[in-house]
């Protein structure tokens, strides 16, 4: 699923502000529900697939059924970290 998603970034104030869009076939493959824990989960899951330090925050997600995309947006911050763990995942994407 990774492979399929856009990954949109913003910075500003210290914090940097992602958004990722996919389809929602691919999302619902894996996923039944768009709760607040599975976008928890899809975004710690990418930061690890990416590399990325990043701690996720406000965590956000949404599902727009006319576009066929579910999005989840969170912000990210950087300052201040030694080393980010997430949690194992309950599904592998």
């Amino acid at each position: 699923m990774f492979n399929s998603i856009r990954e949109t970034r913003m910075q500003g104030n210290g914090m940097t502000n992602m958004s990722l869009e996919m389809n929602e076939k691919d999302f619902f493959t894996i996923y039944n529900d768009l709760s607040q824990e599975v976008a928890s989960d899809i975004i710690g899951q990418y930061l690890i697939y990416r590399g990325d330090d990043g701690r996720a925050k406000n965590v956000q997600i949404s599902h727009d059924p006319n576009l066929q995309i579910v999005n989840i947006s969170a912000n990210l911050q950087y300052l201040g970290n030694d080393k980010t763990d997430y949690p194992s995942s309950r599904h592998n994407i």
